[in-house]
């Protein structure tokens, strides 16, 4: 199961040289830098490197102030900087562009700067409908928070671009092909773009302007934000909108499209190198939580539903974004895909738990039942009179807790699931692995406080009764799962399967072929004998109107 959707990353490196590690002469490892008159006033300093050749020192100034000089660098005995300096730098206060440019409104309070906490409010002239912020707060980054407030007309194919702080708007017409420009005040740099045009959809080319001082950033949060919504730009759409805050435009990609995004990563002189390595770090878990779950595997339980994971599935994912393939180049169409309804990943963040896996399971429907063969089967879920056959029982004999007491008998149950496929749709590997129960469940559980992500006391607030554990070395070492293996069945002996494979403590299978387990890898399975799985699964497969639906035991969602 594969859902179409493909990144390619390019990376560009700008700014300069990085040097760093770069071998020194004798005479320049012997050059140290003075230590007198490097203070700032109302702040403090560190350095990358003491006083030697090479070091980078940068100032720091407490919340709501900024340094005016950012950075110095000890170059042959000589402290030089970007910025010229006569005197020892002085912290100085942060302050936001100037708001006064609102048209056809008015700004309170009016002041000849605003500092970090300074709050405005804003209100249109009669006649006039505003959109936006109605109140703005000074950040500490040197930004106001919010939208740009507007207060318009909207008689035009476009809507009033506004103006934003700190700029000037040239063109007040707003219909299609008209232009306008901004510049920033001096001594503030434009971000975004200088001139936008009025399209025909009734949107504005390009990207709202921002005016940045020399001290502006962006927050984490603001550029987690953009990063995230990478698919949407800061342009309006037209008067559809009815509430104030401005809206984006969303890039929609056809089946079997693609969209290629680039990322810049500085490495110029003033990026030390474990900064920028952890740029590069962070940039690959970015890339690799992104395409999480878009490669999994999948098991046909009647000849219209497919049973997988939920995590295979991303927001914003449509069944036509969905390609399902049960033999070699025969792909299949997808009507739905349905989510267990108690499947929330971020349910548990505020216990520390940042990714939550209880009930990963989904059911994806075919538009057309397929035809069963001897390559083409289901597999038997339990606590359905199917799988009684299956375990030879009569159906007076048939019971939830028969089937359970059958599959699940011993404190170690020897199992195992399918690895990847081949070209041909075959399978690659069987792996084998090792249910822990009993007294050996203890044990397996708590590893999971060893995962990435997960911080708390009680392990079995990230592993309840609803899942099984597999792996480790004892009493022999189990296989484990590896990326693009989620959503896969776990099965007990060839008789029944009993779990579906949702999470593990760390991927050892990354950057080599090893997928056999060390001592606390651990994966997670959700339990097909979960009631509250099983009344997912009964809800679905009972009421399937395109196959053979199946029919669950009477017992099936007894405790």
């Amino acid at each position: 199961i594969q859902t179409e959707i493909f990144w390619r990353v390019s990376f560009f490196f700008f700014g300069g040289v990085f040097t760093t590690g770069a071998p020194f002469s004798m005479s320049e490892r012997d050059s140290s830098c003075p230590k007198e008159n490097l203070n700032i006033t109302g702040g403090t300093f560190v350095l990358s490197n003491s006083y030697s050749h090479g070091s980078l020192l940068r100032y720091i100034c407490p919340n709501g102030y900024y340094p005016p000089v950012q950075s110095r660098r000890c170059q042959h005995g000589l402290w030089t900087s970007k910025t010229k300096i006569r005197k020892n730098p002085e912290c100085k206060k942060i302050t936001c562009p100037n708001p006064h440019v609102f048209e056809n409104g008015v700004v309170i309070p009016y002041k000849d700067k605003y500092y970090v906490n300074d709050t405005t409010t804003y209100s249109c002239n009669s006649d006039y409908t505003f959109r936006g912020s109605a109140v703005r707060v000074c950040k500490p980054n040197g930004k106001w928070s919010g939208s740009t407030p507007i207060c318009r007309h909207d008689s035009d194919h476009c809507p009033d671009p506004g103006v934003p702080p700190g700029s000037s708007r040239a063109g007040n017409m707003f219909n299609i092909g008209n232009k306008v420009t901004y510049r920033c005040e001096s001594p503030l740099t434009l971000i975004g773009s200088k001139e936008r045009v009025c399209q025909d959809g009734g949107q504005w080319s390009g990207t709202e302007p921002q005016c940045y001082a020399d001290f502006t950033y962006d927050t984490p949060e603001e550029a987690s934000e953009a990063f995230s919504s990478s698919l949407k730009s800061n342009l309006l759409i037209s008067q559809q909108y009815k509430n104030k805050e401005q809206q984006g435009k969303k890039i929609t990609l056809d089946q079997g499209g693609k969209l290629d995004i680039y990322i810049a990563v500085d490495a110029s002189d003033s990026v030390e190198e474990k900064d920028f390595d952890n740029a590069k770090t962070t940039i690959k878990l970015l890339l690799e939580k992104r395409t999480k779950g878009s490669n999994c595997m999948g098991s046909l339980v009647t000849s219209s539903y497919i049973l997988t994971a939920a995590h295979c599935f991303k927001e914003g994912d449509t069944h036509d974004k969905i390609t399902v393939q049960l033999e070699k180049d025969k792909p299949v169409k997808v009507k739905k895909y349905v989510i267990h309804p108690d499947y929330n990943l971020i349910a548990k963040q505020e216990m520390g738990i940042q990714e939550y896996y209880e009930f990963d399971v989904a059911l994806i429907q075919l538009e057309k039942p397929v035809d069963f063969s001897s390559t083409l089967r289901p597999i038997c879920i339990p606590c359905t009179k199917e799988t009684n056959g299956a375990l030879k029982l009569s159906e007076s004999e048939g019971t939830c807790r028969k089937h359970e007491e059958i599959l699940m008998s011993n404190e170690l149950v020897k199992a195992a699931f399918t690895s990847y496929m081949e070209t041909d749709h075959s399978p690659k590997h069987i792996k084998n692995i090792i249910f822990k129960l009993g007294k050996y469940r203890d044990a397996c559980v708590e590893d999971a406080k060893k995962a990435k992500g997960i911080n708390v006391e009680n392990a079995r607030e990230a592993v309840t009764d609803n899942f099984l554990c597999s792996g480790g070395i004892e009493p022999e070492t189990d296989d484990v799962a590896c990326k693009g293996e989620d959503g896969g069945a776990s099965y007990v002996n060839k008789k029944g399967r009993v779990g579906i494979i949702s999470w593990g403590v760390k991927d050892i299978c990354k950057g080599s072929k090893k997928f056999t387990s060390d001592a606390d890898s651990r994966d997670y399975h959700s339990n097909l004998f979960s009631k509250r799985i099983r009344s997912f699964l009964k809800e679905h497969l009972e009421n399937d109107r395109i196959g053979n639906p199946l029919t669950f035991l009477p017992n099936a969602l007894a405790d």
